[in-house]
C-alpha cells in the first residue's frame, strides 16, 4: 500500500509538472474558459489530461516501440501539429465574440475535448518530457506490474486534471468582468500567440 501511494504521488507530481507550463494548450484552455464558460474550459482540460495519460501509458508501461515511433517520426508529427496550431490560431484570431450567446451555442464540450486531445497528442515532445521527469523522480522502471502501472497513470491523470480545474476556476472568476470588446482582443492575442508557437515548432524542425 505504501509503495502504491508513493507511485500515485509520483504520478500526481508528474502530471502536474507536464500540465502546468503555459503553452498553446494552456492558452487555448484559458481562451475557451473566457469565451464559453467553465464547462467548456474543463472539457478542454479533460481532453489534454487524457492525451497525457496516453503518453504516460507509453512511458509507464515501457511501450518502447510506440515511444520510438513517436521519436523517429517527430518531424512529420511536429509539422502536422504546427499546421493544426496555425489553423486554430487564425480561426481564433478572426472569431468575433458575442457575449449574448449561451454557452451551448458558443462551443460544444465534446468538440472542445476532441480539439485539445488532438492538439496534445500531436506533440511528441510530451513523451520526452515524461521520460525526463520519470528519470528525475527515479520512477523510470517502477511501473512493471499492472497494479503499479495503473496507480501511476491514475496519479498522472489526477495531477494533470487538478491543474486544469485550478486554472479554469481562476480564469472563470474574471469571465463576468469582461465584455465583447475585451474578449475580441483576447481572441486576437490568443490567435497570435498560438500561431507563434506553430512558428517556433517549424523553426525547431528546420534546425
Amino acid at each position: 500500500m505504501t509503495e502504491l501511494l508513493k507511485l500515485f504521488l509520483d504520478g500526481f507530481i508528474l502530471g502536474l509538472a507536464v500540465a502546468a507550463p503555459i503553452g498553446p494548450v494552456g492558452v487555448l484552455c484559458i481562451k475557451k474558459t473566457l469565451s464559453s464558460g467553465l464547462g467548456v474550459g474543463l472539457s478542454s482540460g479533460f481532453g489534454a489530461s487524457i492525451a497525457k495519460v496516453c503518453y504516460g501509458i507509453v512511458v509507464g508501461f515501457g511501450l518502447t516501440s510506440v515511444s520510438n515511433f513517436l521519436i523517429n517520426y517527430n518531424t512529420y508529427i511536429s509539422i502536422i501539429g504546427a499546421a493544426f496550431l496555425t489553423y486554430l490560431g487564425i480561426k481564433i484570431f478572426m472569431t468575433k465574440p458575442d457575449m449574448n450567446c449561451n454557452e451551448a451555442q458558443k462551443e460544444n464540450k465534446v468538440t472542445a475535448f476532441i480539439t485539445m486531445f488532438m492538439l496534445t497528442i500531436m506533440n511528441p515532445m510530451t513523451v520526452l518530457s515524461f521520460l525526463a521527469v520519470f528519470s528525475g523522480l527515479g520512477i523510470a522502471n517502477t511501473a512493471a506490474s499492472y497494479s503499479n502501472g495503473c496507480t501511476l497513470i491514475a496519479g498522472i491523470f489526477s495531477g494533470s486534471m487538478s491543474w486544469w480545474i485550478f486554472l479554469c476556476t481562476i480564469v472563470n472568476l474574471f469571465r463576468q468582468k469582461i465584455n465583447s470588446n475585451v474578449l475580441s482582443w483576447i481572441n486576437k492575442i490568443s490567435g497570435v500567440v498560438i500561431v507563434s508557437f506553430a512558428v517556433i515548432i517549424i523553426l525547431n524542425v528546420v534546425r
